[in-house]
């Protein structure tokens, strides 16, 4: 089953950070030109509202642009399972050749590789629909490739 969705949360202030941020950082280079007309320089005082407005200048810009430029998706094809819950972790995709099983534990999916390597996928990162669809898709795949998924219990010691 070939499940392809942005999964990305609309958000109308990732434009306003943007637009915040390079506000204060053209404040920062005001504070600069105009400490350089001055006979004496950038003095001390200025330097610390040069810091200010550069920082929280950079950290807006930074917001605004993570959000407009990163994505959020998840992708189940024949090749590939490829996730990235949202924005700020980075994408994983593991190839349905690599897999040698996946395990439920509680209700996550524990895909193991054939390298002994493990990614865990959390459904609580997901919205309720999307969830849902994601551990379909991936039951309907790996039944479809012959992959065993083995329901584990995490029982407390």
């Amino acid at each position: 089953m070939l499940l392809n969705r942005n999964i990305k949360i609309p958000n109308k202030n990732a434009f306003y950070h943007l637009i915040i941020g390079l506000i204060f950082l053209g404040m920062a280079f005001w504070v600069v030109s105009e400490g350089n007309k001055k006979e004496s320089g950038v003095d001390q005082f200025d330097w610390i509202y040069i810091a200010v407005f550069g920082m929280v200048g950079l950290y807006f810009c930074y917001k605004g642009l993570n959000y407009i430029l990163r994505k959020a998706y998840i992708r189940v094809d024949d090749e590939k399972i490829s996730v990235k819950p949202d924005e700020s972790t980075n994408s994983e995709t593991i190839f349905w050749r690599d897999i040698k099983m996946i395990n439920e534990i509680e209700s996550n999916y524990q895909i193991v590789k054939k390298d002994d390597s493990t990614y865990t996928i959390y459904f609580s990162y997901y919205t309720y629909k999307n969830a849902d669809d994601l551990k379909q898709s991936v039951k309907e795949t790996a039944n479809a490739k012959g992959i065993k998924i083995e329901q584990k219990l995490n029982l407390p010691t």
